[in-house]
């Protein structure tokens, strides 16, 4: 009988702190998620003016960063110029199997874009 009690409060004990760790476990992933989201809403609505103002200049700006972002962390760069009535530049980067941790831009400052 005190082996079946012992047996039984160890299982609870553990139970109740896996339970506990979860929730604790759940409430942080929570906390992110929502100070991920308040983050991008705050980043589009200062860019919503920026966008209302000249929709095209502000798509040709994210796409900038976006390819510096990219060609910061590639591996190789081949770039050659598209020829025809777009004047874009076709790249292509290759990387290796295992990529080193992308490296991250500073913003620039005051850019409120």
């Amino acid at each position: 009988m005190n082996d079946s009690r012992s047996y039984e409060n160890q299982t609870i004990s553990k139970a109740r702190a896996e339970a506990e760790s979860r929730k604790n476990l759940g409430e942080t992933e929570r906390t992110r998620l929502v100070e991920s989201v308040a983050a991008e809403v705050e980043r589009f609505t200062n860019n919503l003016p920026a966008w209302r103002a000249n929709r095209e200049l502000f798509t040709q700006q994210r796409q900038s960063e976006v390819l510096r972002i990219i060609y910061t962390n590639a591996q190789e760069k081949l770039v050659a110029p598209n020829r025809g009535p777009v004047r874009a530049a076709r790249f292509a980067c290759k990387s290796t199997a295992n990529p080193p941790k992308p490296k991250v831009l500073e913003q620039p400052r005051g850019d409120t874009h």
